[in-house]
């Protein structure tokens, strides 16, 4: 657990034992970041913050929905990011936030096998970065939950990126290169973009309307504009992020037409041609069946007689060539 003091003159990193203390300071406000919410963490925000039961579990067990609960004192808040593999597997990253006047304190929920302590940590040591640099000044609790927040969606946004650009590269192959690539294997990696793109779709218009609940409940009790101004600015990132997901699926899908349209049509040429071929030697199929069956094999070749035939198969050729020509089958 990393407890950090933040005031005017920056960003400080204290021991744990200090947290009573800073509780009760009002030149600043402390950010408490905890990597696991084991029993050790559990207790401590049940005991020193006096967090809600259910809230506390709700740190402690995975949740895949986003939520907003506010309390008397302090908002508590779960939210997602999104980390993919390299097959595309998405997995989602919790991040837990208990926003008040004089503290933030933000847990980061249960994890998959597949994601590493690091990736959790992502957005938070990046705005800790920023504080320590000098670059970003939180005036207060939720102007520092805005800052984590906002790195959340610049995450999906990256994603969101990555995706657009596989699409990209995709479609110049398909439409323009025209390369010849397993058709399964390019439906299967089309969908996987797709689907990755449905993922982050989902995550950000769940976000978007836990937050819209929030605008709703904080315009009934009358909350600072300072706040509201922070709630609104999250709910326009999410929207935003909503409709860039909502183009590129679009812009996918057509893609996917496309091939689906192109595949079509070269199966429909090659069953024309099939039905030409069948078409052309049927008739020299059946001559030459009822003519095996009927005639007699003489002790020897009668090449006038075979010749005749020839040519008559080759005319009957001719005709249904000339007459599958006129109705534009080639």
């Amino acid at each position: 657990m990393q407890l950090r003091w933040i005031s005017a003159s920056g960003i400080e990193t204290r021991d744990l034992v200090a947290l009573p203390d800073l509780l009760r300071r009002d030149d600043g406000f402390l950010w408490l970041d905890i990597p696991v919410c084991d029993d050790e963490a559990a207790q401590i925000l049940s005991a020193t913050f006096g967090f809600h039961n259910h809230a506390v579990r709700d740190c402690q067990e995975k949740r895949r929905i986003p939520k907003i609960h506010t309390y008397a004192d302090h908002v508590f808040l779960i939210l997602h990011a999104l980390e993919f593999e390299e097959e595309g597997w998405g997995h989602l990253v919790e991040l837990d936030q208990f926003v008040g006047d004089r503290y933030l304190v933000t847990i980061h929920g249960p994890l998959s096998a597949h994601v590493p302590l690091e990736t959790a940590l992502r957005e938070t040591d990046s705005v800790r970065r920023r504080i320590e640099a000098g670059t970003l000044r939180p005036k207060s609790p939720p102007e520092l939950g805005h800052a984590i927040v906002s790195a959340l969606v610049l995450g999906l946004e990256q994603h969101l990126a990555t995706i657009a650009d596989r699409v990209a590269v995709l479609e110049h192959s398909i439409v323009r290169d025209g390369r010849r690539d397993d058709p399964q294997e390019v439906i299967e990696r089309l969908y996987g973009l797709r689907h990755q793109l449905l993922l982050i779709r989902t995550t950000a218009s769940l976000s978007r309307e836990v937050y819209a609940g929030r605008r709703t409940m904080a315009r009934s009790t009358g909350v600072s504009p300072e706040r509201l101004a922070i709630i609104e600015d999250i709910i326009d990132q999410y929207e935003h992020l909503s409709r860039l997901c909502d183009a590129e699926t679009e812009f996918l899908d057509q893609v996917l037409a496309f091939h689906d349209a192109r595949t079509v049509t070269k199966m429909n040429v090659a069953m024309e041609r099939l039905a030409l071929i069948a078409a052309v030697l049927l008739p020299v199929s059946a001559i030459s069946g009822i003519y095996g069956m009927n005639v007699i094999v003489n002790g020897q070749t009668d090449f006038a007689h075979v010749g005749a035939v020839l040519v008559l198969m080759g005319l009957i050729v001719g005709l249904m060539l000339r007459w599958a020509k006129r109705q534009g089958w080639w």
